[in-house]
This record gives structure tokens, sequence and C-alpha cells, in this order.
């Protein structure tokens, strides 16, 4: 099953840090990553 041309991927562990929020410096950044990870 090919990818699609513009599909972006996440790491789990900034997955993870996103759900758990536990680290005080990691999870403002998944954060980051996570809501900037749209098509427009």
């Amino acid at each position: 099953m090919p990818l699609e041309k513009n599909m972006q991927l996440v790491d789990a562990n900034a997955i993870s840090r996103f759900i758990l929020n536990d680290h005080d410096e990691l999870t403002p950044k998944a954060t980051k990553i996570i809501e900037n990870n749209h098509q427009e």
C-alpha cells in the first residue's frame, strides 16, 4: 500500500507525551508538532 505524497508521520514518543502530558519540557514540543500536523 503506497503512502500518500503529503502524508506526515508522528513518532510514537511524541504521541505519548501529548496524551500523557507527563514531561515539562517535551509535552509542549509534542503538542506543537501534533497541533501543526494538519493539511490545509
